[in-house]
């Protein structure tokens, strides 16, 4: 019995060296009830504002609800070379709080941008700054936009953010990247807590899949 014990963990352990190799895995899924469940928390609702279109006509543009009276200021992290977002909230007078360690300076230039060279995270180091530190130091008010575009480094962030600082958000935006993964039970929960977290005091106005790659799509066998 302990001889078979072994050639089945050597087997295992071969399979998963090769998919690891090959950046693949084997998971065992969350039961369906459960994601439809979820998914269903996340249809978007219709509000007293339509939703306006700002920045660029594809990746880089967003549609949020003309709401933007009194706001503050924008929290936007992750710029790339796009900041057509940003530029048109600070021709509205928004200031524009705007943090990237991959480039030198953001592509556009504006009386309204305030650049810091950073990732934000939940630690601080040579690339990072915590997103309370930095929220913190350039927070004026209770009302801000936040927008969030960091390929994936979203799930460390977001969990770092307090539901005080989330409450000082008027408009939140987001891009989440791999979800997929609410297929496989560590994957769901993660995701899931972040959704929970978001909607306690938000509700959700707009959804769009990606435009440049197409959407996954699943089938029972």
């Amino acid at each position: 019995m302990l001889q078979i014990n072994n050639k089945i963990v050597f087997v295992r352990s071969k399979i998963l060296q090769i998919l690891y190799k090959y950046q693949l895995r084997l998971s065992r899924n969350v039961n369906e009830d459960k994601i439809l469940t979820f998914l269903n928390k996340l249809k978007p609702i219709s509000t007293n504002h339509k939703l306006i279109r700002i920045g660029s006509k594809r990746d880089g543009g967003y549609f949020v609800p003309d709401d933007l009276k009194n706001i503050s200021s924008l929290f936007s992290v992750g710029i790339g070379d796009d900041a057509n977002f940003e530029l048109e909230l600070a021709n509205k007078g928004i200031k524009c709080f705007m943090a990237d360690y991959s480039i030198e300076t953001p592509p556009l230039k504006h009386a309204n941008f305030i650049f810091t060279k950073k990732f934000i995270g939940a630690e601080n180091n040579q690339n990072y700054i915590k997103f309370s530190d930095w929220f913190q130091k350039n927070s004026d008010s209770n009302d801000h936009i936040l927008k969030i575009d960091i390929e994936g480094d979203e799930y460390d962030l977001l969990p770092s953010i307090t539901e005080k600082q989330y409450l000082k958000m008027r408009i939140i935006i987001l891009e989440i990247h791999f979800f997929s993964n609410i297929l496989n039970i560590l994957g769901f929960a993660l995701i899931k807590l972040i959704f929970d977290r978001l909607q306690k005091n938000h509700e959700i106005v707009h959804i769009n899949s990606n435009n440049i790659t197409a959407p996954i799509k699943f089938q029972k066998i």
